[in-house]
């Protein structure tokens, strides 16, 4: 019963999304669930200058690529929904974020490797 639960509130927060703002938010790799429902996404949190986590948003695919690089996993999801994911974990979020030239990043054989280990 749990599941029908999720899925009709998931249903219901995909009607209320509808025509709003989409950002870019990175996420490690993720793997597909059997069935037509939500797949669960890991978003990708970035380390600040004081120590402190956050997760970086982008308005736009190509900002994403161009601080993250062109193999960074990334989800495009609606405003709203995030702020319903992010709210009860209390994550700062920055938008547009300059991420530091040395900040580790994806790379195609790191990809490669973790979907050989995760599958």
């Amino acid at each position: 019963m749990g599941d029908l639960s999720e899925r009709a509130a998931y249903e219901a927060r995909k009607k209320l999304t509808e025509g709003v703002a989409w950002v870019y938010v990175p996420t490690t790799p993720s793997v597909r669930v059997q069935g037509d429902g939500p797949r669960q996404v890991e978003f990708e949190l970035r380390q600040l200058a004081d120590d402190t986590g956050a997760l970086p948003v982008f308005t736009d695919p190509n900002l994403l690529v161009a601080q993250l690089g062109e193999f960074q996993p990334y989800e495009k999801i609606p405003v709203l929904e995030l702020l319903i994911q992010v709210s009860a974990a209390q994550v700062r979020v920055i938008v547009n974020p300059v991420v530091q030239e040395d900040a580790e990043r994806w790379t195609a054989n790191r990809l490669d490797a973790w979907r050989r280990d995760n599958q």
